[in-house]
């Protein structure tokens, strides 16, 4: 009896030492998105000043979510003119990139209700879909006015019963994976501006 007591007694204690130990370990850290863009190394712009417009005025209506959000698809445009895009004195004109869209909407994805997939399986809940479109327009010497306009896209699926830090880990997904499809189609239009430019100057003889 004394064994069994004192066996019971390390029971409850070992159990009151874990349960301490959960609720004193900090929660995980929130996930935030890498943006791997900012690594990367300038681009110079084949202009004499860059500048950032938004267009698009978010809502806080559904499906939207990006509202709910620190990191939305028009903060990848913001920071990629600041980070990536520099100006030169060798060139002259304005480039100017202007957001179109930026939004993040929030699609319920249907389930099965069977006794059996309710039982064995976590289906996906939602699905976040992420859109950026944008539109580059030079104004200069060269060329009067030259525009072009692109869009990028990504998803990720949640399933059901996600923690919050798998949901924002879904929606960090979602804007790197835009920001990696942008970063790609931004770097395409500027060549093909460079390219413009050099059939401009061709054309002129100059």
């Amino acid at each position: 009896m004394r064994i069994a007591s004192v066996l019971g007694k390390l029971v409850a204690v070992s159990a009151i030492a874990a349960l301490a130990a959960c609720m004193s370990a900090p929660p995980p850290p929130k996930p935030v998105p890498k943006l791997a863009f900012t690594n990367k190394a300038a681009i110079i712009a084949p202009a004499s000043s860059v500048s950032f417009q938004n267009d698009y005025t978010t809502t806080s209506a559904a499906p939207h979510v990006e509202q709910a959000h620190d990191v939305r698809p028009d903060s990848i445009a913001r920071l990629w003119v600041d980070k990536r895009l520099k100006s030169t004195s060798m060139a002259h004109g304005n480039l100017t990139l202007t957001v179109l869209d930026a939004s993040v909407l929030q699609e319920e994805l249907p389930r099965d209700t069977s006794f059996k997939a309710r039982l064995l399986t976590r289906q996906p809940e939602y699905r976040l879909v992420g859109k950026l479109r944008w539109r580059l327009t030079y104004k200069g010497p060269i060329l009067a006015r030259w525009t072009s306009e692109g869009t990028a896209e990504a998803s990720a699926s949640v399933l059901e019963q996600s923690s919050i830090n798998d949901q924002e880990q879904a929606y960090a997904d979602l804007i790197d994976g835009i920001a990696q499809n942008f970063d790609a189609r931004v770097e395409d239009q500027i060549t093909n501006l460079r390219k413009a430019q050099s059939n401009a100057v061709d054309a002129t003889g100059h």
